[in-house]
């Protein structure tokens, strides 16, 4: 008996060096897998970090071209505008210009006529049939203080 004693007692040490051996297994398993776990989290981590500045930078950079677009689009709306002024003005102007010349026209034909037709009077009417106030006409008044050749009938 003896020695199945011994084989007993070294079937349970063999069976506890087993147990010890999967449990040391499953230890150095479990401590690989959290360290990995930490690994793998910190990386997450950095390349998250990376991420973040890079797309800080890109928004920092789509944000000044799009100022700058704007900017420029303000330049160019502010450009457009005077332009347009000094056309309008330009065409007022011109405008402005051309009713003169017309109003000018207009009035060298109104004395024109008016002359002519003060002329036309005077030398065909008589001073008392003249329209225009007698007394008042030049012309008519160098008639009245000559006296006239024929005689009064």
């Amino acid at each position: 008996q003896p020695a199945e004693a011994c084989k007993a007692g070294r079937a349970g040490k063999e069976l506890e060096g087993q147990e010890r051996t999967v449990a040391g297994r499953w230890a150095a398993t479990t401590i690989q897998a959290s360290w990995r776990g930490f690994l793998v989290r910190r990386q997450i981590a950095t390349e998250n970090a990376a991420a973040s500045t890079i797309q800080a930078a890109w928004r920092r950079f789509i944000t000044r071209e799009y100022l700058a677009m704007q900017r420029d689009q303000a330049d160019r709306e502010r450009a457009t505008v005077v332009l347009q002024a000094h056309y309008r003005g330009y065409v007022v102007r011109r405008t402005l210009r051309e009713c003169s010349r017309a109003a000018t026209t207009i009035q060298a034909h109104w004395r024109g006529y008016c002359v002519r037709r003060v002329t036309y009077l005077h030398a065909h009417v008589s001073p008392a049939e003249c329209p225009c106030d007698a007394l008042d006409c030049s012309s008519h008044q160098a008639q009245l203080v000559r006296p006239s050749s024929k005689p009064p009938v």
